[in-house]
């Protein structure tokens, strides 16, 4: 086998190895772009529910003779992001209420990220809400 030979083989043999490793390479980053990506819309919409969290928390403490249960839905906050929230009773504790808020993403009509928080809040004191939540 001559020289030129040789060498053509070992630089396409090479060449497939550096084309493997590349295309490895941008399958990865492109899982990291998506990974990041929901990371940042699922961010979005905990703080979408965050806004609901506190929607639900003064529409509570100025509507204290409202008939329960009470649900909202937020018009769209651009971009196709929205929150709704809904508030409780709590049986047994008159001064209390139950919020369950969302807050999602939404892309072409369907849901690509939606956080949940839960809380019960005591409405006795209109100075001060006593609260604590759980996330979902």
């Amino acid at each position: 086998m001559r020289k030129e030979t040789q060498a053509l083989i070992f630089v396409l043999f090479i060449l497939m190895i550096v084309g493997i490793l590349v295309g490895a390479l941008m399958v990865m980053w492109n899982s990291q772009i998506k990974t990041h990506s929901y990371q940042k819309l699922s961010l979005k919409s905990y703080y979408l529910a965050q806004a609901g969290i506190e929607h639900a928390k003064v529409w509570a403490e100025n509507n204290l003779s409202h008939s329960l249960p009470y649900t909202y839905t937020s018009s769209d906050w651009g971009g196709s992001e929205y929150y709704s929230f809904r508030v409780e009773a709590v049986p047994h504790r008159p001064n209390q209420r139950h919020i369950i808020a969302s807050g999602w993403k939404e892309e072409g009509g369907k849901v690509i990220a939606q956080r949940n928080i839960e809380l019960t809040v005591n409405i006795s004191s209109l100075k001060k809400i006593r609260w604590s939540w759980r996330q979902k």
